[in-house]
């Protein structure tokens, strides 16, 4: 039978540390600090090919706030200047992932953004 640890070893190994940190990056999605997961994302990205990409992070992350705060989906849709069609479908794909829960008011929620 192998030994679990090497006395006086490094640990965690060298070859375990990025499967750690990818842990720890998965626990702020789980505990719903998707905002950190962002800034850390257009930090790395934002000089790079990617960069592109971070729009479609964001709208994904401010989704799930915007909803769990009660937005209707038509005010969703306005704050990320896409079709209340658009922000139908995400709903319905967020939900079958079970990242968002039903809500009382359905897509209509219970909270509008005030036109000013």
């Amino acid at each position: 039978m192998s030994k679990l640890f090497d006395s006086g070893g490094q640990y965690p190994t060298t070859d375990s540390i990025e499967r750690l940190a990818k842990y720890k990056r998965g626990r702020k999605i789980f505990d719903g600090k998707q905002a950190e997961v962002y800034e850390r994302a257009s930090e790395i990205l934002k000089d790079t090919p990617h960069a592109n990409q971070l729009k479609k992070l964001y709208i994904a992350v401010e989704f799930d706030n915007m909803w769990k705060q009660g937005f209707c989906i038509t005010d969703i849709a306005r704050a990320f200047k896409r079709k209340p069609d658009d922000v139908a479908i995400l709903v319905i794909d967020r939900s079958k992932k079970q990242k968002i829960q039903p809500r009382f008011g359905g897509m209509y929620g219970n909270r509008m953004i005030k036109k000013g």
